[in-house]
């Protein structure tokens, strides 16, 4: 099986061509490494969050009527051949609820080959997603599709991503993702208070107002953030609804890029590796 150890040090070698120093960990990078091999190592309430069908159940013991902060489920399946097509609407999403990236999105159920789209969802139900990164997390996950509403918000910015960077309870820094397509997303970033922060490469402005339930979106990150040290919170808005999208333990797997070393450095001073909740 994966050494997690190795696998994450020779990951980080060859992003960043330097050994990772996991004795005097300071930036956020090295701090993300540090975590994922000691506190979210083989831990319970990591597994059962980043597991997407498990989060559900990890937001509604924090937040009543927490269910309703996620889209709906059409049906959870065991195989792809349990998949019961007829019953699902002309748009939907097809996900596993094991790792990243597991995202079937139909916009119009009687144009695709559902063959095809099967032997996709196929392929991802049997990967084990721990592997890619060592991230054991993601190892004790039961395995499951489930198909899931598809969210749209209408308007010039489509849907926007939300992703609230947190430590230990308090989320500090937004994260906005936007004009997302299959190969290019816009980045961008604020404080809470929406004052624009130059620290992504590339360095892009804010062009988007913070959406009205900005507050709302803050709360949830808070109750949901709490137990960790580091996690991102990301969210998403639809009629000014804040859905959940995902708690985010380890952005880009620890080889985050799109950062500056200033930005890093200091994200990384914001993490308290002696943080208990």
């Amino acid at each position: 099986d994966v050494n997690p150890i190795l696998a994450t040090k020779l990951l980080y070698y060859r992003a960043f061509r330097k050994k990772l120093d996991l004795r005097n960990p300071k930036d956020f990078n090295e701090k993300l490494m540090y975590l994922k091999l000691n506190d979210y190592k083989d831990n319970e309430l990591i597994t059962q969050c980043v597991d997407k069908i498990g989060l559900r159940d990890y937001v509604n013991g924090l937040i009543s009527d927490g269910y309703k902060l996620f889209p709906k489920i059409y049906g959870v399946y065991d195989d792809v051949n349990d998949i019961e097509w007829e019953s699902l609407p002309d748009k939907f999403v097809l996900k596993c609820n094991h790792g990243c990236g597991y995202n079937y999105i139909c916009k119009n159920k009687n144009e695709i080959d559902k063959g095809k789209v099967g032997e996709i969802v196929s392929c991802w139900f049997q990967e084990e997603y721990y592997r890619k990164y060592a991230e054991l997390g993601y190892k004790h996950i039961k395995h499951k599709i489930f198909a899931e509403e598809y969210l749209e918000n209408i308007g010039e910015n489509g849907l926007v991503d939300y992703k609230f960077l947190c430590f230990s309870g308090r989320p500090e820094i937004i994260m906005l993702c936007q004009d997302r397509t299959e190969e290019s997303v816009r980045f961008s970033w604020v404080d809470i208070e929406w004052n624009n922060l130059h620290i992504g490469v590339p360095d892009n402005d804010v062009t988007l107002e913070a959406p009205d339930c900005l507050n709302e979106m803050i709360s949830i990150a808070e109750k949901l953030s709490k137990p960790f040290p580091f996690v991102r919170v990301d969210l998403y808005v639809v009629d000014n609804k804040p859905y959940v999208g995902e708690l985010t333990f380890l952005p880009y797997a620890g080889i985050i890029n799109y950062l500056k070393q200033e930005a890093l450095e200091e994200i990384g001073n914001k993490i308290d590796l002696e943080y208990r909740c």
